[in-house]
């Protein structure tokens, strides 16, 4: 009853932490035209975030082994609301970028957190499917997140809804201080786990080589989130009341994606998750190339859709692998480090898309690029060699790098 609890607690926190995310990209076209912003100056704002998200990434693995999950799951939750809060108070452009940078930090320190409480709370048999569970909150809060905020954007404005949203944050972490306490784990068996420190574990080739692949792939949603309600507005002229329902099926889908993809790569793939992650990795790129050719809103939104399938699906499979691979003694340590690929491909993706906007007023050439990035992950997936669920499933034992 314990580890359920825990669970349905850290979910609903991750779904309040991607809505607070977010809403910037949904408030994005509003905070431009108030602050007179180009594309570049768009991207670097909506990048900045990923950039402290994923800096705060390894320090905040080892302050989750170092100091227990609990008290960095609280940290977090508390310093991201402070600066939610901050978000709807900037006056400017230098004081936006330098709010949501610290904002990245702060939500930051709690994926590492999350994961490893969950594979503290559950055994390790049924760890990899809670984890792998616990990921699709994620694209279940954007589903939410448009037809919610959308309307919401257009009766009280954008300030209003960050200070909202960072009331929101302050009840969760209440919440989950009043119905959590610190976990020991139920299966901390020695002879298991043989302790790893924090440097051999990002000498690994299977971390560093999911840590890529999730760069990749990140590109794909970080990138489509932050500049799809933007592509609505200006490109097909939508009006930001009615976008709810375009933006919210991808996110749909890449909850599908994201629940059906810890069941499958335990059931079907465990020996050869490398191989799943490959057709994963392909469906993206031939979406994308689908998104690049369209020739209406509605077809872009239904290959844009089918892709975030393939993405939901990518998150659940990596992070079974990672709950049961890694020791859980360095879990969030590993976990961090993966995720800040991820992360990074936030900061480089929207920029990067920005930039290619303001040369070439294309949007299709961004889909592209994007095509481009995924494929290059396939290929390193490919020549990288076997990987399961178990860490002798990579041509025998896992070798450090």
């Amino acid at each position: 009853m314990r580890a359920k609890l825990v669970f349905i607690v850290l979910y609903l926190i991750w779904l309040v932490s991607y809505v607070d995310r977010a809403v910037i990209t949904y408030a994005a076209p509003v905070i431009a035209t108030e602050f007179a912003l180009n594309h570049q100056q768009i991207g670097w704002t909506l990048g900045a975030f990923y950039l402290g998200y994923a800096v705060m990434q390894i320090p905040a693995g080892w302050l989750a082994d170092r100091f227990g999950a609990r008290v960095m799951v609280l940290a977090g939750v508390g310093f991201w609301s402070f600066f939610t809060l901050l978000t709807g108070l900037s006056g400017g452009f230098a004081a936006l970028l330098a709010v949501r940078l610290l904002f990245g930090l702060g939500e930051g320190l709690y994926p590492p957190a999350s994961v490893k409480m969950i594979r503290e709370s559950f055994t390790r048999e049924k760890a990899p499917l809670a984890a792998s569970l616990l990921m699709s909150s994620s694209y279940l809060g954007l589903v939410f997140t448009p037809p919610l905020l959308l309307p919401l954007l257009g009766v009280v404005g954008w300030r209003t809804c960050f200070e909202i949203l960072a009331g929101l944050g302050v009840t969760m972490a209440v919440v989950f201080a009043l119905t959590t306490r610190p976990s020991t784990g139920q299966d901390a068996a020695p002879q298991e786990e043989k302790p790893e420190g924090w440097s051999q574990i990002i000498r690994r080739r299977d971390v560093w080589r999911l840590m890529l692949v999730w760069f990749v792939a990140s590109l794909v949603n970080k990138g489509l989130d932050g500049w799809m309600p933007t592509f609505l507005l200006r490109a097909h002229h939508v009006a930001i009341k009615s976008a709810g329902a375009l933006l919210a099926a991808p996110n749909l889908a890449a909850t599908l994606g994201s629940l059906l993809g810890g069941w499958i790569v335990m059931r079907f793939f465990s020996r050869r998750a490398d191989a799943l992650l490959s057709l994963i990795l392909l469906g993206v790129a031939l979406s994308l190339a689908g998104m690049a050719t369209a020739g209406s809103i509605n077809i872009v939104i239904l290959f844009e859709s089918i892709a975030y399938f393939f993405k939901g699906m990518i998150l659940a499979v990596i992070t079974a692998i990672v709950t049961v691979r890694l020791p859980r003694t360095r879990l969030a340590s590993g976990n961090g480090f993966i995720n800040f690929g991820g992360q990074m491909a936030g900061f480089v993706a929207l920029p990067m898309m920005g930039v290619v906007l303001d040369a070439t007023g294309s949007y299709a050439m961004t889909f592209a690029l994007l095509m481009v990035a995924v494929t290059c992950g396939l290929a390193l997936n490919l020549g990288s060699g076997r990987l399961g669920l178990s860490p002798e499933d990579q041509s025998g034992r896992m070798k450090t790098a």
